[in-house]
């Protein structure tokens, strides 16, 4: 194995892509020709700028020129892995694996659309419920990032279960960049310090985190809470901190690079999201030796690691959270874990991929 395209919708701060980058950077440390392509013009300048480092070029499908200099790159060498996330950029990785006769590996980062809990099934889901039953009949190999979603792949595709490939990625060190130093550090003063780190969108339940806030300000008047990511649900949250009177006691700062600081200052991780694959906030926490209060999912349940300090509280449940907050103060974490080793056992994915592609 010589090269592996990754194709992803875009190249923001979420988890999905993060992820992408360190395991392109894992690669290409092992001296494997990496290439991402972008279906959207999203990118955001730090993944880019840390690719780039790493030697590995970002094209945009947007760019027709610079994605007919890659098909020849392809097609004039060894088979290629091409490795997708997301359905519409896993169609795309689709066609270009066939095209370029290389194999095709798919990830389930997150539970099937089908089955995800307390959401209606949309019109933009029954279409992603489509393709992604097409990727799991067409891939040559999956990839499911718990055994949560391996379980839901094989119960929904048994013929694909053979092809089923979990692969739970380990502790992850957070990201730090200086280029997000500018965004305002929260007040050192406070106790219990609170950090959630989530796109802003309903099914990640924020205000559970707002409303855990305010229920633990009557007891701790100086708790603060840190809420590090963007979305669709900026303006409801901020609405909703100035309804609860806590405005003063949280911080909105959006995405940022600089992720680490926030790690260090903070006492314990809120996690409320009603479902997950295996969220990289879990792998950071564990890294960084910080507790977890979650909502009692699969995901929690299985991203546990033995000597780290987790609540599970009851989902959609603002007063559990806060009891889980006030169980964790003072909690003390295990030993240092290990991180990395991603890139070693996605090659070895790599390599079974291409035995069972047609050539």
């Amino acid at each position: 194995m010589t090269r592996v395209v990754f194709v992803l919708p875009d190249l923001r701060l979420a988890g999905a892509q993060t992820r992408t980058v360190d395991l392109a950077e894992g690669l290409a440390a092992d001296r494997v020709d990496v290439d991402v392509l972008v279906l959207l013009r999203s990118v955001h300048p730090a993944l880019e700028r840390r690719l780039s480092d790493a030697g590995i070029t970002v094209t945009r499908l947007l760019h027709p020129m610079r994605v007919g200099r890659l098909l020849h790159t392809l097609a004039t060498r060894e088979r290629p892995v091409v490795h997708a996330a997301m359905p519409t950029a896993g169609v795309v990785g689709l066609l270009l694996a066939r095209l370029t006769r290389g194999a095709f590996v798919y990830s389930y980062t997150n539970c099937l659309h089908r089955h995800r809990p307390f959401t209606p099934l949309a019109a933009q889901d029954a279409v992603k419920t489509f393709l992604e039953a097409l990727l799991a009949h067409r891939s040559d190999a999956l990839h499911a990032v718990s055994e949560s979603v391996g379980l839901q792949l094989a119960r929904t595709y048994p013929r694909a279960a053979g092809r089923t490939h979990i692969l739970r990625h380990g502790p992850t060190m957070p990201g730090s960049d200086a280029s997000g130093s500018l965004v305002p550090a929260p007040p050192l003063t406070a106790r219990p310090r609170l950090l959630c780190v989530s796109r802003l969108t309903p099914h990640k339940r924020v205000r559970d985190a707002l409303g855990a806030t305010a229920a633990l300000k009557a007891k701790y008047p100086d708790v603060h809470l840190v809420v590090l990511g963007a979305g669709p649900e900026h303006h409801v949250l901020r609405s909703l901190a100035h309804r609860l009177k806590i405005a003063e006691n949280v911080s909105f700062t959006g995405s940022t690079p600089n992720v680490d600081a926030f790690y260090e200052w903070a006492d314990i991780l809120l996690h409320p999201s009603l479902y997950e694959g295996y969220p990289r906030t879990f792998a950071e926490a564990v890294a960084k030796r910080l507790p977890v209060v979650s909502a009692n999912a699969p995901y929690a349940r299985e991203g546990h690691t033995p000597g780290h300090p987790l609540f599970l509280a009851r989902p959609m449940d603002p007063g559990s959270l806060a009891d889980g907050v006030v169980g964790l103060l003072g909690a003390r974490c295990g030993p240092p874990t290990d991180v990395g080793g991603d890139a070693h056992r996605m090659a070895a994915l790599y390599r079974t991929a291409l035995g069972l592609a047609a050539p």
